[in-house]
């Protein structure tokens, strides 16, 4: 029979298998109904991962046998209806499970596998079984009871060894053999079916597994209390990672979706992620252990569960026995190491080395150069393998070697008639002579009978303008100059008539009396020092307190070391305004003229404060307009903007109490703070 003709046969018994669980409506007692609602359904086989099937199933006669126990927390819930009250209550109707799965598989030909899994609870605790017509509590869980048995038949479509992926058809179909007060299954309408399309393929030798299935669960239409089930879709995807020989780490998310309700319920459409390690012990004894957590609590999905798996899966396909299955052995008659696919090692070159072993796999060449032909790397047609200096080229009489030059003059040894002496090639490799002793040769010295520093051609130096300095020395050889002034005449580089040596300012123009320095201006006034009568306090000319002296104000005093501007009146407002009365005008026009002619305080900052009478939001807003219409006021006596800043501290500084009037009298002010002066 061709291979398409049994999978058609597979899918039509088991729908035949289907039929009567969608062709009518689960039988109900007690007001309650039985359902399976245990989404940890385990692959049967090991080519895939914990849920996720494979996309090839098990060889002829190789066979898988094994066992999960596994353990979820809150698996199912809905709502229902309180004892007494009849108010919608929350109900974790199963809210510990304790269970497992003994199963097999078989493999009947190489593309055809036979599957069981016998499911069981173990332990189960929850608020028990809800009626279906009150949706209240009624009975306990069973807390031992059988599942529904699934055969699994699996036909592979692909394999990636022969087509570059696997690919495989299975249909799982479930037997009504569980326990209806377990939760476990249904005696009456039990059969399902989930016809499955998987596919997977390895990469990086193995090590890298990508696994996706897709499917749909084909199973009777029911309502009990909140809960409602029918034909679902899923969908699994797995990723394998070999981080080890006989170690594999997994990662898992499957997900499912009620076909006529599609996304529409999170309660249908349950989605949970594992996470997983297995490995591959002695005897062909495979450990899987892991856990995992509900991301969309759709029915029997549960908060969290954790799972440990153990399997006995012998291979008996490795016709070679090199230790490599044959569906992944390239050379599965021959043996081979598992790092070249199972088939062994060539010799390519034919030079009796193994190409693991062959550097050259492709030239031939003997074994003490690693199967490479002698090169000439030095390109001196010596051969390397008879070459004393493989790396330098040399002369087939000198043993490829290069000749030396013992004095480092660039004429080797067989030529130098001074091999030990460096010479020029003009001298026969020998050094000229030096006749004078200062260390120039000969043939170098303009003065050979005079000792002289090679920078002046081994000359000596002279003293042209006889003034005690050597010309080498001299930066002025012409002109006769003191020996501290390196031999040059002191000049007067700003035309000042002061000598540069006698000058403090060389560079800038100065009067004799200060050095040949000009007159500075310490307190930038604009007057400068030696007019200025005060010159370390900026004043204006006609202050009358002498030229350059601050001006002395009757409402105003500058007080430097405080750091304030203190003023001797008050500034007056309009009540509860911020508009300045006119007999404050004089006052403010002195402090912008104390402001303005003191050019070292570089920035005054205008604090306006208030009494405690009014709301703190409410005065902080009069102290701040008040004092930016002072700020306004002194802008406009052309004080520069970039010398004041405003602010208002409302109540938060009061003076004296504000329990009295005349305390908040003393509390209502403008005060001037300096904040940077030179």
């Amino acid at each position: 029979m061709k291979r398409s003709g049994l999978i058609c046969l597979v899918l039509l018994v088991s729908f035949i298998f289907a039929l009567p669980a969608f062709a009518q409506q689960g039988t109900r007692w007690g007001g309650a109904d039985g359902i399976d609602f245990e989404r940890f359904k385990p692959a049967l086989d090991l080519q895939g991962l914990v849920l996720t099937e494979g996309g090839q199933g098990e060889l002829a006669g190789d066979f898988n046998i094994g066992f999960y126990l596994h353990y979820s927390r809150n698996p199912l819930e809905m709502m229902g209806s309180a004892l007494l009250s009849g108010e919608a209550v929350e109900y974790s109707v199963v809210t510990n499970r304790l269970a497992g799965n003994l199963y097999g598989s078989v493999g009947i030909t190489d593309w055809l596998a036979f599957g069981v899994d016998v499911p069981a609870v173990f332990m189960q605790d929850g608020d028990g079984v809800l009626d279906r017509g009150t949706g209240a509590p009624i009975w306990d869980l069973h807390s031992f009871a059988l599942g529904d048995i699934r055969v699994v038949p699996k036909v592979t479509m692909l394999r990636q060894r022969s087509h570059g992926i696997s690919m495989a058809l299975s249909v799982p179909v479930s037997l009504p053999s569980g326990d209806e007060v377990a939760f476990s299954g249904a005696k009456e309408n039990g059969i399902t079916a989930a016809p499955t399309l998987a596919v997977s393929r390895t990469f990086a030798g193995g090590d890298l597994l990508l696994a996706l299935n897709v499917g749909a669960w084909l199973r009777a239409k029911e309502e009990y209390v909140s809960l409602k089930t029918g034909h679902e879709l899923f969908a699994r995807l797995g990723i394998g990672f070999g981080f080890a020989d006989n170690w594999m780490a997994m990662l898992e998310a499957s997900m499912g979706a009620k076909i006529d309700e599609m996304f529409q319920n999170e309660d249908q459409t349950p989605l949970e992620g594992l996470l997983g390690i297995r490995w591959r012990g002695p005897g062909d004894v495979v450990f899987t252990l892991g856990g995992g957590m509900g991301f969309i609590k759709g029915w029997g999905t549960p908060d969290y569960r954790g799972f440990f798996g153990i399997a006995l899966s012998p291979r008996e396909r490795d016709k070679d026995s090199d230790g490599i299955e044959d569906d992944k052995d390239k050379c599965p008659d021959e043996p081979g190491p598992r790092e070249n696919d199972g088939c062994p090692w060539g010799d390519a070159d034919k030079d009796g080395l193994k190409d693991n072993e062959d550097k050259c796999p492709q030239e031939a060449g003997p074994a003490e150069n690693k199967g490479c032909p002698w090169g000439d790397r030095d390109g001196d047609g010596v051969k390397d393998n008879q070459d004393k200096c493989p790396a330098q080229p040399g002369p087939e009489e000198n043993g490829g070697c290069p000749y030396g030059d013992a004095d480092g003059d660039g004429i080797n040894d067989n030529v130098d008639k001074c091999p030990k002496t460096p010479g020029p090639k003009e001298n026969g490799g020998c050094p000229y002579g030096d006749a004078d002793g200062d260390g120039i040769a000969d043939d170098k010295d303009k003065c050979p009978k005079e000792a002289g520093p090679a920078e002046n051609g081994g000359c000596p130096y002279g003293d042209a303008d006889g003034d005690g300095v050597k010309d080498a020395d001299d930066k002025c050889p012409k002109d006769a100059g003191p020996p501290e002034n390196d031999g040059c005449p002191w000049g007067d580089t700003d035309g000042d008539g002061v000598k540069d040596n006698l000058d403090k300012c060389p560079k800038e123009k100065g009067p004799k009396e200060n050095n040949g320095c000009p007159w500075g201006d310490r307190d930038g006034d604009g007057i400068k020092d030696n007019e200025d009568k005060c010159p370390d306090q900026a004043g204006p000319a006609d202050s009358g307190q002498g030229k350059g002296c601050p001006r002395k104000f009757k409402l105003v005093k500058i007080n430097r070391e405080k750091k304030r501007i203190e003023i001797k009146q008050k500034i007056h407002f309009a009540t509860a305004r911020a508009r300045i009365k006119p007999d404050s005008f004089g006052l403010l026009n002195q402090v912008a003229q104390a402001i303005r002619e003191s050019t070292d305080i570089k920035k005054v900052r205008i604090e306006g404060h208030t009494d405690s009478r009014g709301s703190d939001a409410y005065n902080q807003k009069l102290s701040e307009r008040r004092a930016n219409a002072v700020m306004q006021y002194l802008l406009k006596k052309k004080v520069p903007k970039d010398r004041l800043e405003a602010v208002g501290r409302g109540e938060s500084k009061p003076l004296a109490p504000n329990s009295t009037a005349k305390g908040r009298e003393a509390n209502r002010r403008v005060e001037f703070v300096i904040l940077g002066q030179d």
